[in-house]
Parts: structure tokens; C-alpha cells; sequence
């Protein structure tokens, strides 16, 4: 009883334990109900296989937390596992969404949750072999678990159960030369100070991550394994706002509950952008946060969000999914309203929050009722008790997901997952239009009348980068992309290269090229394109063309590279991959532009952009977006045309410079 008593006391002590030896282990319990921050200096890391490092025993026997090496090769990773008592309807649960392939369980997280096991994970291709500072910080009371590698934080869990105190002597590795453990929760900037200060820790950063190139108009956050899902844009009068779904390893985070939480970057001139804290986190019973809409009204900023709790309902025999409020003073920090409870009489998820023209608000949700999907329509004068009307949106019931709504100069519009409409007012009647380049497209005024439109581009699974583009209206009322000026101007020099013949015939001049086909498919060739690229050239097509177009990040001899395809008879711009001369293969989710005009020679504006992503613009009015290749040797840039001449001139091809900044 004594040396347990003595052993929870050393386990509130933050002072620095001497150095571990296989004679004299120290002694460490890590706090259960207060959060801890445990600190490790690495002499070096293990050569293989799966090592640990660290460890301690509960009472059944086993490894309460356990710090290890595991994976051969380029898998290699440095684990940090922690495990806790589960509630077991929690585990259940967990089970059951397994069972049934709902959310985006898998069988690790069954099982994980089965065991009780929540992990963080530092890939050692990141990090590098040699001496290393490792930190693990769990924050309560969502049990917030942050893996710091020489300050740098790597990774981000949510464990779901009772942190419990071990009482057994932990077991340590030689290659540990010190270990610290405190009984409470270190700040970031006291895990910087202690890994050598802000200048070393931002150093070490790009060491892991390399030049940070992911700024609009191409984004997402800083970190291993971290995304941009769905956007929820605003302009305050002042600052332009993109509140967006932060994900870590596509949705699979919390045991497969997604472990969203909303992060936030804003701007007052879309050049220099500044990253906040998260704007709204995960709580002690969320699964995640879902996609919602932010506006300002007055002088408070208000969220409406869809939240997926685990807890309390899960003890129920079921989850519990609604529309939350979240306020806040300054745009920037927000708190939940009415206890974290959704709104009453408001059925559905996907939130998107309007003023209605003759005054109060509007709301669209998507759900289902009677077996049925529907976008659901409510409103309300003061923001808490909703009416819920006859939704003028029952055209989009299979496509509904992320429902938005607004006005852009004169005219209404709604968009939806694959769905796009114009009306002649909130009521329609509604006609359908080209939907955006984008997926979960949102979109938020800015100055002077401009409108910019975001969506993202997912890379592997859900979520990716979140790209902007400038709304466009046509002169027939329907709405075209841009590219945003700001965020894109012309930098860099020209770069000096060369066309040659690759298949059939072709003749080049200066900064020209004209591949010549009667009928085969003939095929140019520019090599040395760098991997971030901006090219910009105008295409005169021959009469009868049946296709023509680039295609981009090229390998071989036509053999690989992504393709944008211009089609004059359908007047069409499509993506495609490459498949050998002259075919190519669409990839799902990859949306065409449409209504083309090919009677004036078409110009081009190509971003290379970072993650393999691929931005094209024709004309000032359309955009093509895809994420292709990330093989920095696939660097042939291919011009192409089938059925008919086509001259491209005016060629520029210049490395891709992002000109905005992102303060942190």
C-alpha cells in the first residue's frame, strides 16, 4: 500500500527524472484524470523491427502505453500507443459501424477498440534516424493526444475512455537517455522552448515537411496525414474567412468517427493569410464535426454545424446527429450554445445559413424522411426557433449533400454535391446549370462585387486540398470560374524550351508549335517541365478537329501524364489519364467543363500545383481541376491533336511560385 501510495505521488512530480539504465528503471504512472506530457530524448532510433521503448503494466497484465519502432523499410514509423478502459457501449458501437461499413470504420479500429488502444505515429522517412525529442501531450477533457517530434507536432488522436492510472515500474529501452513525465499539460510553446527554440523548431519543420507550398489558392494544413475537407467561406465586411473540415487520415481518426474538427484561415487582401487556432474542436462527445456554414450577424459570428455525438446516445443503442450553434465575439474563437444541444425542429446535417431578401434567415439541411432524401427549408427571425417550409429544393433529392445557397449580381443560385441551378428567385422556378469545377462547393462574397467559390480535391480517400477559384457570370446567367488574380499573378522568367516531334508529324517555331493530323493521333513533346509549373498558351484549332489538348506531368512516349481533352463538337474540356497514344481513361469525379466556345482560338492559363494537382482555365470563364501524378520525373509535357491541325502559340511555361504567405 506504501509503495503505491508513493508511486501515485512521484506520478504528480514534473521534475526531470534521471537517465534510465537496465540496473535502475525509473519509475513513471501517467496521470488519469488531469492529462499528462511525457518527454523522451532519443540517443537514436532503433535499426528495426518492433522495439519498445518505453512501457508500463496494468493490472491484466498489459502494456498500459508503449512508445516503439514498428514496420520495415519505407513503413518504418515510430508509434506512441496508449491504452484505456473503453465504455463498452462505445465499443460496440464501434463494432457495429464496422459491421455494417458505416462512417468510415475499419477492422484496426474495431479491433483498436476492442482493446482499448488509441495510437499517434511519426513515419521515419519524416523524421530521420539519429538523436530525437520526443513529446506526447494529452489535453482533457476531449482527451486530446498530440505527438511532437523536436518540437514539430506530427500527429493529433482522439482517445474515447477513462485514462487509468498503472501502478507497475516502467520498463526502459538503452537507447532512452532521459525521460520526463509531468502531471500536467505543457503549452506549444513550452514544447518549443524545450526542443531548442521557435528558430530550431521551424527549421526541423521544413526538414520534415519541406517548403510549405500548400497556400491558396491551393490548401491544406501543415502535418502528417492532414487534409482540407468541405469549406464554409465568409467575408466579414473586413476579412475574408475559410473555416474548413480539418481531417487526419481521411476520416479515420476516433476509432473511424472522423475526429473532424473546423480550422480557420483568413485574410484581408488574399495574398497574406493568417492560420488561426481551430475555430471549433472536437468535445468530449463528438465523433466528429461536420460540414456546416458561418456568417456574421451584427457584431457576433455564428456557426451552424453538424455534429455527430458519441456519447451520452450511444448508451442508447444509438448515435446522435444534429445542428449545432457555435457564437463567437472576434470570428475566431467560438464556444457551443444551448449546452452543445442541437436545434429543435430541425432535422438533417449539411447546414447552410442565409438572409432571406425581405428580411430574417433561411436554412438548408439535407436528410431523409420516409425513406427519402430531401433538402429540408426552415426559417426563423432570431436565429433560435425555425419554421420549417416547403423546400423550394426538391430537385436535388439523390444529389444533396452539402446544399448551398445564394445571390451574385442579380441572380439566385443553389448548389449541391453533383447538382447546379439557376433561379429567378429563392422559389425558382430553377433551371439547371454547369456545376463548379470543385467538390462540396461553397462559395462567399468579397470586395467590389467579386465572389469566390472554394471546394476541394480529395487525394486517396476524403479530404485533400481546398482550391479557390473567382466566380464568373455569363452573359445567359449561368456562372463560370477563374482563376483569382490575386493569388495567381505571372512570376518568374520564361523558361527556355523546346518543342520536338514525338508521333506524326509536327513543325515548331518560336514559341509555337503546330502538330499536324488528317486523321491518326500526332503528338508534340516539350521535356524538362518542373514539377510546380505555370504554363500559359493560346490553341488555334483547324476545322473538322476532332480533339486536341496537352497532357500534363507526361512520361514515355505518350504512355503516362494526365490529359486535358478539347472536344469542339461537344464543346467540352476533360480530364483524363493517359493510357498510351491517343487513349485515355476518366477517373471518377472528374467533372468536364461544358458550353466551350471553339469559334475563337482558345486560351489557356495550366497551374502544376503541389500534391499533383492540375488547375486549368479557358478562356477567363471555365476551370478544369484533378490531382494526377506526384512522380517528379514525369516531366514531359505533351501537345496533342487527332482529325485536324492545331497550332499552339504564345507558349509560356514558367516554374510555379505561390505569391501568398500563411502566418502561423
Amino acid at each position: 500500500m506504501k509503495i503505491s501510495i508513493l508511486l501515485a505521488f512521484l506520478a504528480t512530480l514534473p521534475a526531470a527524472l534521471p537517465a534510465p539504465s537496465e540496473a535502475a528503471p525509473p519509475t513513471v504512472c501517467l496521470p488519469s484524470n488531469e492529462g499528462f506530457t511525457l518527454t523522451v530524448d532519443l540517443a537514436d532510433v532503433p535499426a528495426s523491427g518492433d522495439v519498445t521503448l518505453a512501457g508500463e503494466s496494468s493490472s491484466d497484465g498489459g502494456e498500459r502505453w508503449r512508445l516503439a519502432v514498428e514496420g520495415e523499410g519505407a513503413d518504418r514509423r515510430l508509434v506512441f500507443e496508449l491504452r484505456i478502459n473503453a465504455d463498452p457501449d462505445v465499443v460496440k458501437a464501434v463494432e457495429e459501424n464496422f459491421n455494417k461499413k458505416s462512417f468510415f470504420t475499419s477492422a484496426r479500429d474495431a479491433a483498436d477498440a476492442k482493446g482499448g488502444l488509441s495510437r499517434v505515429i511519426a513515419p521515419l522517412r519524416l523524421i530521420g534516424n539519429g538523436p530525437h525529442k520526443v513529446t506526447v501531450r494529452l489535453i482533457p477533457p476531449a482527451w486530446e493526444m498530440n505527438l511532437f517530434v523536436d518540437g514539430v507536432p506530427l500527429d493529433l488522436e482522439w482517445p474515447l475512455g477513462a485514462i487509468v492510472e498503472a501502478g507497475k515500474p516502467l520498463v526502459s529501452h538503452p537507447a532512452v537517455k532521459a525521460l520526463n513525465v509531468e502531471a500536467s499539460v505543457a503549452t506549444d510553446q513550452q514544447i518549443i522552448e524545450r526542443s531548442g527554440g521557435k528558430d530550431a523548431v521551424a527549421k526541423r519543420e521544413v526538414e520534415i515537411y519541406g517548403p510549405n507550398n500548400s497556400t491558396p489558392p491551393f490548401f491544406r494544413p501543415r502535418g502528417f496525414d492532414t487534409h482540407a475537407g468541405d469549406g464554409a467561406p465568409m467575408f466579414d465586411g473586413k476579412r475574408w474567412h475559410l473555416y474548413y473540415l480539418k481531417d487526419r487520415g481521411h476520416m479515420q481518426r476516433r476509432w473511424g468517427w472522423g475526429g473532424l474538427s473546423y480550422g480557420h484561415i483568413s485574410t484581408d487582401d488574399l495574398v497574406h493569410w493568417v492560420e488561426h487556432p481551430d475555430a471549433v474542436k472536437n468535445g468530449p462527445d463528438e465523433g466528429a464535426v461536420w460540414t456546416g456554414s458561418f456568417t456574421k450577424i451584427g457584431g457576433e459570428y455564428i456557426g451552424l454545424l453538424w455534429n455527430l455525438k458519441i456519447a451520452p446516445a450511444v448508451r442508447k443503442g444509438k448515435t446522435e446527429v444534429g445542428v449545432n450553434v457555435a457564437r463567437s465575439k472576434d470570428g475566431i474563437h467560438f464556444e457551443m450554445t444551448d449546452g452543445g444541444k442541437p436545434l429543435v425542429g430541425v432535422a438533417g446535417g449539411d447546414p447552410d445559413i442565409f438572409e432571406m431578401e425581405g428580411g430574417g434567415y433561411g436554412l438548408l439541411t439535407r436528410g431523409q424522411r420516409d425513406k427519402q432524401r430531401q433538402i429540408f427549408f426552415y426559417t426563423s427571425t432570431d436565429l433560435k426557433n425555425w419554421k420549417e417550409e416547403k423546400s423550394p429544393f426538391a430537385f436535388a433529392p439523390a444529389n444533396c449533400d452539402c446544399p448551398h445557397y445564394f445571390r451574385f449580381q442579380g441572380g439566385h443560385y443553389f448548389f449541391a454535391s453533383s447538382t447546379a441551378r439557376k433561379g429567378e428567385g429563392l422559389l425558382g422556378p430553377w433551371q439547371d446549370i454547369q456545376h463548379p469545377s470543385l467538390g462540396c462547393t461553397k462559395t462567399a462574397p468579397y470586395k467590389d462585387g467579386h465572389r469566390l467559390v472554394v471546394g476541394t480535391i480529395g487525394d486517396g480517400g476524403w479530404g485533400g486540398d481546398d482550391v479557390f477559384h473567382e466566380l464568373v457570370k455569363l452573359p445567359d446567367g449561368t456562372l463560370g470560374e477563374k482563376f483569382v488574380p490575386e493569388m495567381t499573378p505571372l512570376r518568374g522568367e520564361v523558361l527556355d524550351l523546346k518543342a520536338s516531334p514525338l508521333i506524326g508529324s509536327s513543325e515548331a517555331g518560336n514559341r509555337s508549335v503546330t502538330v499536324k493530323s488528317s486523321g491518326e493521333f500526332a503528338a508534340a513533346v516539350i521535356d524538362g517541365l518542373p514539377p510546380l509549373a505555370r504554363i500559359r498558351l493560346t490553341a488555334h484549332p483547324s476545322a473538322g478537329c476532332k480533339t486536341f489538348g496537352l497532357a500534363l506531368r507526361g512520361s514515355g512516349n505518350y504512355s503516362g501524364g494526365n490529359a486535358l481533352i478539347l472536344n469542339p463538337t461537344e464543346k467540352t474540356a476533360s480530364f483524363g489519364r493517359v493510357a498510351g497514344p491517343g487513349k485515355h481513361q476518366f477517373p471518377p469525379l472528374v467533372r468536364s467543363a461544358k458550353n466551350v466556345e471553339f469559334d475563337q482560338p482558345v486560351v489557356l492559363d495550366i497551374i502544376l500545383g503541389p500534391e499533383g494537382l492540375i488547375d486549368a482555365e479557358l478562356n477567363d470563364q471555365h476551370c478544369v481541376v484533378m490531382r494526377g501524378t506526384k512522380d517528379p520525373s514525369n516531366n514531359r509535357l505533351f501537345l496533342f491533336s487527332e482529325g485536324g491541325d492545331v497550332t499552339f502559340d504564345q507558349i509560356e511555361i514558367r516554374k510555379w511560385e505561390s505569391s501568398t504567405t500563411l502566418e502561423r
